[in-house]
C-alpha cells in the first residue's frame, strides 16, 4: 500500500497476517449534512461511463450497515441515486 506512514504500514501488515482484508481506497467523495434536519449522507461522484468498483461496493455496504446512506451524483443531472440502484438498476431513479 503506497502512501502509508510507518505506523499505518505496520497495522496493515499485522491485519493482513490475521487474514483481514484492509480497504483504504473507495471512500465516497463527500459527506453532506442538511443543516435544517441534521440528516447526513455520503456522495460519490461518477461520470456517466464510470462504475462502482468492487472495493467501493464492499465499503458502501458497510457504511449502509452503519446507518450512512451513499448516493451517486453524475455531472449534468439534478438527481442523487442510491448506490445499489446505480450499480444494479436504472440510473434515472433519483432519490429513493
Amino acid at each position: 500500500m503506497d502512501g502509508l506512514t510507518e505506523a499505518e504500514r505496520e497495522f496493515a501488515e499485522r491485519a493482513g497476517r490475521r487474514g483481514w482484508k484492509v480497504y483504504r481506497d473507495g471512500w465516497p467523495d463527500f459527506l453532506c449534512v442538511d443543516p435544517e434536519t441534521d440528516a447526513r449522507f455520503l456522495v460519490e461522484v461518477k461520470s456517466e461511463t464510470d462504475r462502482i468498483h468492487e472495493n467501493q461496493e464492499i465499503l458502501f455496504a458497510a457504511l449502509e450497515l452503519a446507518g450512512l446512506q451513499v448516493r451517486i451524483y453524475t455531472p449534468g443531472t439534478e438527481k442523487l441515486t442510491h448506490w445499489r440502484t446505480y450499480a444494479y438498476g436504472s440510473r434515472d431513479a433519483g432519490f429513493e
